[in-house]
C-alpha cells in the first residue's frame, strides 16, 4: 500500500509544493519524491532589490541543489527537485544579482509527514543595492494573493444601473447595512480572505467558499453541502446574491441568524460544515497566520482579532457580492427592449402567475410594469396569506416552523432572490428538483395543500390549461435572462488562495 507525503513551502509570495510518494513494508525500498517551487519576488523588486536567480539547496534524508532563474521582469521563477524521501530537511535559500553578488537569504526546518500538508514561513534577509542595508522581511507563501490597491466594494451602489439606484433612493429601508458595519474596501478585502481561507475549519479542509462557488453565484450544485469531515448538512446551500438587499435581515433558510453579522459566524462552529469548537479556538488559530494582522489593521484600524471583527468583515464581503449586469438589468433602462418576445412573454406570466410576488419588490409587481427583480420583500413568514410553497403535506424538515414551534410557521422557509437562479441548481431547501423545468412540473401539476400553502398556489398546481408547455418555456426563458456573467467572472469575489 502507498502512502502519500505532501508539502507546501512558504517562501516570497506564493506556495512551493513538495509531493512524495512511499512504501509501507521494507524500509530499504524506494521512495520517490517531487519538489515544485515557484517563487514571486515581487517584493524585493518594490524595495529596489533585483533578484537574477535563487539557489535551493536541501540538507536532510537525501541532498539536493538547484538553481533558478527568474523570468525577465526578474519577478517570477519555477523549478522542480525529484528523488526526495520523506522526513526532515533544512531548507536554504539564497538569492543572488546578475553580477553573482548575494543579495538575500534564507533558511528554515521542514518536517514531512503522511497525510499532512505543512506550511512553512520562512524569513528572507534582503540586502538593500545601496549602502548594504538589511530588510527582515517575512512573506507567507501559503497566504492570500491580493491587489496593491483594493478592489471597490464600498462603491457598489454607485456603479449600479440608474433604474435599480433610483428604486434603492425611493426605499432605503431594504439595505440591511447597520451603521456599526458600514461598507469599506478593506474590511470586505479582509472578509473575502477570511470567506475563502480553509484555516477557518477545524481540519484545514473547508472554507465559506467550499458550499459557495463564485462560478455556480454562490452555491456548491449539490442537493446538501459537504463538512469538514464528509458529513452532509440538511439543507441546500443558499445563494449569497444581494442578500445585503434582503429586507427582513434574517439568514438561512428557517431564518434563525437576524442579521448577516450572526450569519457569518454560525457556520463555524457546526459541528458538521467547520467543526471548529469555538470562537476562541478560531481567533487563537488565526493570530498564528501572519498575513492577518496586517489585514485587520487596514479594516479596523488595529491588529486585534476578535470574533466580532471576523463576523464583521465577512459580512462586509458578503454585502459586496452585488449582481446588477444581467440582459435583464441593461433592458431596464430601455422598457426591455433588449429582451426577446419569447423573453417578454415569460416576465409577462412570471407576473400573472403571481410568481413575481415572491420573488421580487412588491411596488412593482403588476403586469406591465418592470419589476427589479432584485431583493426579496416577501420574505417567508407567514403573515396571514401563507408562505408555504406546497412541496410536500407533510415536512421532514418544517424550516422556519421548527424555530417558532408555530403552527403557521411549519414547513415554510426563507424566500430566495431569483438573481442568477439558471446557475444555482438544484432548487428548493433540499435540492429535490435538478432542473428549472422540474420547478415549474411542480408548480403545474404538483402543488400539495398543506395548511400554510401560499394564497398565489391553486391547490394541485396551475393546471396545463394555465401554465401551458408554452408558458413554461417562456418563463425559463424569462428567467436566464437575470443571469449576469460578469458577477461570476469578476476577480474581487475570486478566490484569493489560488
Amino acid at each position: 500500500m502507498k502512502k502519500a507525503y505532501s508539502l507546501i513551502l512558504c517562501c516570497l509570495g506564493v506556495p512551493l509544493l513538495v509531493m512524495y510518494s512511499a512504501c509501507d513494508g521494507n524500509q530499504n525500498e524506494k521512495t520517490d519524491g517531487k519538489i515544485a517551487m515557484s517563487f514571486s519576488l515581487v517584493p524585493a523588486k518594490e524595495l529596489g532589490i533585483t533578484v537574477h536567480r535563487v539557489n535551493v539547496r536541501l540538507e536532510g534524508p537525501s541532498n539536493s541543489e538547484m538553481d533558478l532563474t527568474l523570468s525577465d521582469d526578474n519577478t517570477t521563477a519555477e523549478g522542480e527537485l525529484t528523488g526526495l524521501p520523506p522526513g526532515t530537511y533544512t531548507v536554504f535559500l539564497t538569492l543572488y544579482n546578475v553580477d553573482s553578488d548575494t543579495v538575500g537569504f534564507g533558511s528554515d526546518d521542514i518536517e514531512v509527514k503522511a497525510g499532512e500538508i505543512t506550511d512553512v514561513d520562512m524569513n528572507i534577509t534582503l540586502y538593500s543595492t545601496t549602502g548594504g542595508i538589511r530588510f527582515n522581511i517575512t512573506w507567507n507563501t501559503g497566504g492570500p494573493k491580493l491587489p496593491a490597491v483594493p478592489y471597490d466594494y464600498a462603491g457598489a451602489i454607485a456603479n449600479m444601473p440608474a433604474y435599480l439606484k433610483n428604486y434603492l433612493t425611493a426605499n432605503p429601508t431594504v439595505d440591511n447595512t447597520p451603521n456599526d458595519n458600514l461598507l469599506t474596501n478593506d474590511g470586505a478585502t479582509l472578509g473575502r480572505v477570511l470567506f475563502y481561507d480553509k484555516a477557518m475549519s477545524v481540519n484545514n479542509t473547508i472554507s465559506c467558499g467550499s458550499c459557495h462557488h463564485q462560478d455556480k453565484a454562490f452555491v456548491d450544485g449539490g442537493a446538501v453541502s459537504t463538512g469538514f469531515e464528509g458529513g452532509h448538512t440538511r439543507r441546500n446551500s443558499m445563494p449569497l446574491t444581494n442578500v445585503r438587499f434582503f429586507k427582513a435581515k434574517a439568514m438561512f433558510w428557517d431564518m434563525r441568524a437576524v442579521t448577516l453579522e450572526t450569519q457569518a459566524l454560525l457556520p463555524i462552529t457546526d459541528p458538521v460544515e467547520m467543526g471548529m469548537p469555538s470562537l476562541e479556538a478560531l481567533v487563537d488559530k488565526l493570530k498564528t497566520k501572519p498575513y492577518y494582522p496586517a489585514l485587520f489593521e487596514k479594516a479596523f484600524g488595529t491588529q486585534d482579532i476578535t470574533a466580532d471583527r471576523i463576523s464583521k468583515a465577512l459580512a462586509q464581503f458578503l454585502r459586496s457580492i452585488v449582481s446588477f449586469n444581467s440582459k435583464y438589468d441593461q433592458g431596464l433602462d430601455n422598457n426591455l427592449a433588449n429582451l426577446t418576445d419569447q423573453e417578454k412573454n415569460g416576465l409577462l406570466s412570471f407576473q400573472q402567475l403571481n410568481c413575481v410576488e415572491c420573488h421580487s419588490d412588491l411596488s412593482t409587481i403588476f403586469p406591465r410594469k418592470n419589476p427589479t427583480m432584485f431583493i426579496v420583500e416577501n420574505s417567508g413568514l407567514n403573515t396571514g396569506f401563507g408562505s408555504n410553497n406546497a412541496l410536500d403535506v407533510t415536512y421532514a424538515d418544517n424550516g422556519i416552523g421548527e424555530r417558532t414551534n408555530e403552527a403557521k410557521d411549519m414547513g415554510t422557509f426563507k424566500m430566495p432572490a431569483l438573481r442568477n437562479i439558471e446557475l444555482t441548481a438544484p432548487y428548493m431547501h433540499d435540492g429535490r428538483f435538478a432542473t428549472l423545468e422540474d420547478v415549474l412540473d411542480h408548480y403545474q401539476t404538483g402543488a400539495k395543500n398543506h395548511p400554510n400553502r401560499g394564497i398565489q398556489i391553486p391547490s394541485g398546481g396551475y393546471g396545463t390549461s394555465v401554465l401551458t408547455e408554452q408558458k413554461k418555456a417562456d418563463i425559463i426563458a424569462f428567467l436566464k435572462t437575470l443571469t449576469d456573467q460578469s458577477f461570476i467572472n469578476d476577480p474581487k469575489y475570486s478566490d484569493p488562495f489560488k
